[in-house]
């Protein structure tokens, strides 16, 4: 990992200073060394947080597959002058202390996030829902909320 680490890190050194020389160069490699020996040891002292779990690509799949239709909804609200709505959707929080409660959680933000036509506002500690903006305008007398999805793990 901390090969791959510094692979990543020394050329994105150079991309952000803007140019290539033999100085630069040097330094990159620094940098990304001590960037990698830091990452190691950060490894070494710190206990995993997060963990990697399948579901987490079929929910990022998901949300970039909805981005088309998303966009073309978001426009024709901006053309029509709407701003958004409040929503909560139902959500299993999970318990903090679960390294995959944690990760599904930051992948979840992350995939509702994607979408144009929504935003995370809020993930409340120890509470089952998610506090989203959307576009989507709700549907005549009822109240703006998004209700259960299929999986409450994995909100769509």
């Amino acid at each position: 990992m901390p090969l791959v680490a510094w692979v990543v890190l020394a050329p994105l050194y150079l991309l952000f200073v803007g140019e290539i020389s033999a100085h630069e160069a040097m330094l990159a490699a620094l940098c990304g060394g001590v960037a990698a020996g830091w990452f190691t040891a950060l490894r070494h002292v710190g206990s995993p947080r997060f963990r990697f779990q399948r579901a987490m690509l079929g929910a990022a799949g998901r949300a970039v597959g909805q981005l088309p239709g998303a966009a073309a909804a978001v426009a024709a609200a901006i053309v029509r002058g709407r701003c958004g709505y409040v929503a909560e959707q139902h959500f299993l929080h999970g318990r903090d202390t679960e390294p995959a409660d944690a990760s599904r959680r930051a992948a979840v933000l992350l995939a509702v996030s994607l979408a144009p036509d929504r935003f995370a506002l809020r993930l409340p500690e120890h509470e089952d829902r998610l506090v989203l903006h959307t576009m989507q305008a709700p549907k005549a007398g009822k109240s703006p909320k998004t209700g259960k999805s299929p999986d409450p793990r994995w909100p769509t």
